[in-house]
């Protein structure tokens, strides 16, 4: 699971082919069509009035590009119109001309969004295989791509992190990522900046490490301009919280504590 990168992105062409629910399971098939060369392609759908799909089409695959060399990648997210954790898991495949599928990819189990921001599929499509069969795969310049999104409408939400937390704690660290004296790391998210330590965000969120590998940085600034501000947030609070010995100021390890240790503010939370 990643975050949407700083790219660019353009239109992408998707329809909806079919959509039914069966004992809870919401199970919705799209069709994409995308070229094979080009920039990045975005585009939304409304599944119904509760569920929104994101999908974003890289026809040069993820960053860095010379390990997804000839490979067509996808990013997909759902959302729902409420602030609740939905579960979903996701079929690909390349279409033929006669119909039949090909190269296809599973999640082959359900995934929680949005509090993983978007699901990575690396290749969802051989760009050589593409290439040497263009009578066969390629029609009007693009090429077609079912998606199957399978959501758990029943399966209820995790705990959430922050509940058993005080208000005071959540406020107080909530301030802190919005202050620019805060952190030795900054993000601009959906025009909403934030400020946090690195070496607490990779303690706490695997997410985070590949972040950093992945995202450009502008004017030192990670801007990920495609996600929910409060989203984000959340996450961030939350990896502050998973500290059992944090300092109630800083909130770092009191081993890395820059506050007097003889002042009240340096002590410690579990």
């Amino acid at each position: 699971m990643v975050f949407l990168t700083t790219t660019k992105h353009h239109s992408l062409p998707i329809r909806k082919l079919s959509q039914k629910v069966n004992e809870g399971l919401l199970e919705t098939v799209l069709l994409i069509k995308a070229p094979l060369k080009g920039v990045p392609l975005k585009e939304k759908i409304e599944l119904n009035e509760k569920y929104t799909v994101v999908l974003c089409f890289y026809p040069h695959g993820f960053r860095p590009v010379l390990q997804y060399l000839g490979c067509l990648s996808l990013l997909i997210a759902v959302y729902s119109g409420a602030d609740e954790i939905t579960f979903a898991k996701f079929e690909t495949s390349t279409l033929g001309s006669d119909g039949s599928k090909w190269f296809q990819e599973s999640s082959g189990e359900y995934y929680p969004f949005p509090s993983d921001i978007f699901f990575k599929i690396k290749n969802i499509g051989s760009r050589n295989e593409i290439e040497r069969r263009p009578e066969f795969f390629i029609h009007s310049r693009r090429v077609r791509f079912e998606i199957k999104i399978t959501i758990d409408t029943k399966r209820k939400q995790p705990e959430d992190p922050l509940s058993d937390k005080s208000k005071e704690v959540i406020q107080c660290i909530r301030d802190k990522i919005h202050s620019s004296k805060f952190g030795n790391a900054s993000f601009l998210v959906g025009g909403v900046k934030f400020y946090a330590h690195r070496e607490i965000l990779f303690e706490n969120d695997n997410v985070f490490l590949e972040l950093f590998q992945s995202i450009a940085m502008k004017e030192g600034c990670y801007v990920l301009p495609d996600i929910y501000p409060q989203t984000f947030e959340k996450r961030l609070i939350s990896c502050y919280l998973r500290e059992r010995n944090y300092c109630k100021e800083c909130f770092l390890y009191p081993s890395m504590c820059g506050c007097d240790e003889t002042t009240e503010d340096c002590t410690t939370g579990q």
